[in-house]
């Protein structure tokens, strides 16, 4: 099974642990009687999901018993037709919210018109049975084309940053073509990263290196990859390995190390490893990068010795087995051969051959960080022991770490459920020191000792737990704000921490986000000891007062000019304005015009809203008697559509804006007109018969 990819959520810190002791490698079937197993993950909990890339993932519980199939897509992918064939289901993916949101994501190939695809979907779990996904609830995310039937990647893992990530292959054939490696207008031969934790399908994370550049599609992480069949982050400090499937001559290992920036270019098809193809970029115009200016693989292996195809696997973070710990394992497809790359602390790996056997498709991985081996040659999902006896004692803390003004702090060790725990204070026995987490409230020395069942046991390093005062913090905000005050910027001393609480963005607090009530904001910050204070605020936003015209009606009817109206609102105590506003009286001088009145008040709180309303002005003695008394407009907000009832005659409706300009006259057909060319916004309309009319308001609301 040539050319692939994955990979795997995770975060910490931690370094490599360079191992001496030569593992003793076994692998032992727990899952039989499958059909081309490419894949096996997790979602959360102890059991196992196996992926066949014939199309169906199925569950198993902790002792690998048969749970049912999880998903069976057969009828949408393109299946093998071969072992050869590298068409099929290929990824899977949990959100790492799944407990809460039920989401997961896999890769495929599907065929459209006679044209190849490879396509990610979101699906959903049942609501009524954990062990069985919502079938039609799939939601095609993206689809791109594929020339050629090889070179799918298919990997799906989301990293520590909470983002999905997804490897793609070059296209297939031999030697990239088309040149999409070094494309940057092609989803093919890359990583891209996607941000699925919204309400839409996806968006493009911010940070994305080309999220800004018109000439790169935005989802592009990393480019210029071949194959990456399977890819993985390292579970105790985020790092990605890829495994990148060569073409004739070099298989080679990735390292993206956690936190160092992206867009990285991989080379193909100029490079193959650390060795220039001679195959130029594949692009008209468009020379290789200079090779100081790719990323280089930290290992590389020839084709000899039967080898032509690496399956990458993870770095091993398991509890079990002391030997392995901190070592990347992969395998060749081809020779069978299982390499461990032994860190050796200064950027550079030892590779060492630790098992020769089966023909790995892929590797997988429990909760608990245990490994798995997908066999075509056995179709079965077989686990990786070792038969060395020491279980790993690690703490995931620092070598210090800080009691906090006098509180706790919880030392945390590697954990597997098989595994005893005994933890040493000054060198003796901590009381009730007997479970992976141990909450210290004293200082001094700690170290945790793991035994198995075998009785064999490993001491951790020491960690040395101090006492530490907490930082002195402070936050600075607004004790009371009106609903539409401009946004306010926080302080919180000192400076660097966070802010948090209804309304807050960064150091902004928005009363108008927050809304009306009583907001309590805080501020958080953590000193270089990992100690961590708060201080907390309370922000009062206020309403704004409401506003009500008591006798502004919408129409005025006088045969005579200069008619006056003393106008009324409430609450009272506010001021009127308007272009013939004096005081509390309105003037209108002329006939057929419309007249803007706004009222402006501020309540005891010093919160300041208004409200602004018009009136129309007839000539009553010329216009025709009002004798409507059963037609009416709706809806009233309008959209596009308005509709009118109690009409029995021939009518014509006339909308007038507020300048008083007539914007649209037209007969009334099928008691309804179209009002999609006008904007939203406050109108009058007159509503016109032979022998009557009817006047009032419309407001357009989309």
């Amino acid at each position: 099974m040539k050319k692939h990819l994955l990979f795997l959520l995770i975060a910490a810190s931690c370094a490599f642990t360079l191992t001496a002791q030569t593992p003793s490698i076994t692998l032992t079937p727990v899952i039989t009687g499958l059909n081309k197993p490419v894949y096996l993950t997790h979602c959360g909990d102890s059991r196992v999901f196996v992926v066949e890339q014939t199309g169906r993932i199925k569950v198993y519980d902790s002792a690998y018993n048969y749970l049912g199939v999880f998903l069976n897509v057969t009828n949408i992918i393109t299946a093998p037709t071969s072992n050869g064939d590298e068409r099929g289901l290929l990824g899977l993916a949990f959100h790492p919210n799944y407990h809460e949101n039920g989401f997961f994501y896999i890769a495929y190939n599907k065929t459209v018109n006679g044209q190849l695809k490879t396509a990610l979907a979101r699906y959903t779990v049942s609501l009524n049975n954990s062990n069985k996904a919502d079938s039609l609830s799939g939601v095609e995310l993206l689809s791109y084309n594929k020339p050629y039937s090889n070179h799918n990647g298919g990997c799906l893992q989301f990293g520590p940053d909470g983002y999905l990530y997804m490897g793609t292959g070059d296209g297939g054939s031999g030697n990239d073509p088309q040149g999409n490696g070094q494309k940057l207008t092609t989803y093919l031969a890359k990583m891209l990263r996607f941000d699925v934790n919204g309400t839409s399908t996806y968006t493009i994370p911010p940070s994305n290196p080309f999220v800004n550049d018109p000439n790169a599609y935005h989802e592009i992480w990393a480019y210029g990859l071949r194959n990456p069949w399977r890819f993985s982050f390292d579970k105790l400090n985020g790092n990605l390995w890829i495994a990148d499937v060569g073409q004739n001559a070099y298989e080679e290992v990735n390292v993206h190390y956690n936190g160092t920036p992206s867009g990285e270019n991989y080379g193909w098809r100029c490079f193959e490893g650390l060795h220039s193809t001679g195959l130029g970029s594949g692009i008209s115009g468009q020379p290789c990068p200079d090779f100081n200016d790719t990323h280089k693989p930290i290992y590389e292996y020839t084709h000899t010795s039967g080898e032509c195809s690496v399956t990458g696997g993870y770095v091993y973070r398991g509890a079990l087995y002391n030997s392995l710990f901190g070592n990347y394992i992969c395998s060749d497809y081809c020779s069978g051969k299982m390499r461990r790359l032994i860190d050796n602390g200064d950027g550079s790996y030892t590779p060492e051959i630790i098992y020769t056997g089966d023909y790995t498709t892929s590797y997988g991985q429990d909760r608990w960080g245990e490994l798995y081996v997908c066999s075509f040659t056995q179709n079965a999902v077989l686990k990786l022991k070792d038969g060395n006896c020491k279980p790993v004692a690690y703490v995931l803390n620092s070598n210090t770490a800080s009691i906090c003004g006098g509180q706790s702090v919880t030392l945390q060790a590697l954990f597997n459920p098989t595994l005893i725990y005994d933890w040493y204070q000054n060198g003796a026995p901590a009381v009730n020191g007997h479970t992976p987490n141990f909450t210290v409230t004293e200082p001094g020395t700690y170290y945790v000792v793991v035994t198995n069942g075998n009785g064999c046991s490993t001491a951790s390093a020491e960690v040395i737990v101090l006492d530490k005062p907490l930082p002195d913090v402070s936050i600075t905000a607004p004790t009371a704000l009106c609903l539409n005050d401009t946004i306010q910027t926080l302080i919180g001393m000192p400076a660097g921490g966070t802010f948090s609480g209804n309304g807050t963005s960064d150091s902004n607090f928005s009363p108008l986000n927050a809304g009306a009530g009583t907001h309590y904001v805080t501020y958080s910050f953590t000193d270089q000891d990992g100690c961590t204070a708060t201080d907390s605020a309370a922000i009062i936003v206020h309403p704004l007062p409401q506003l009500t015209f008591v006798n502004l009606p919408d129409t005025i009817c006088g045969d005579v000019m200069s008619v006056t109206v003393q106008l009324i609102a409430t609450p009272s105590g506010g001021t009127f304005s308007g272009p013939t506003v004096s005081g509390d009286i309105l003037t209108l001088y002329q006939f057929d015009q419309f007249y803007t009145v706004t009222y402006t008040y501020t309540d005891a709180n010093g919160c300041k809203n208004e409200i602004t309303d018009s009136v129309l002005n007839l000539l009553c003695s010329d216009a025709p008697s009002i004798a409507l008394p059963h037609a009416s407009i709706y809806p009233n907000p309008a959209n596009d559509i308005l509709l009118f009832k109690g009409i029995q005659e021939l009518a014509t409706i006339q909308i007038i804006d507020l300048s008083g300009a007539e914007i649209m006259s037209t007969s009334i057909c099928n008691n309804r007109i179209d009002l999609s060319a006008l904007k939203n916004g406050l109108y009058f309309y007159r509503l016109v018969t032979e022998n009557s009319v009817l006047n009032g308001k419309l407001e357009i609301a989309r």
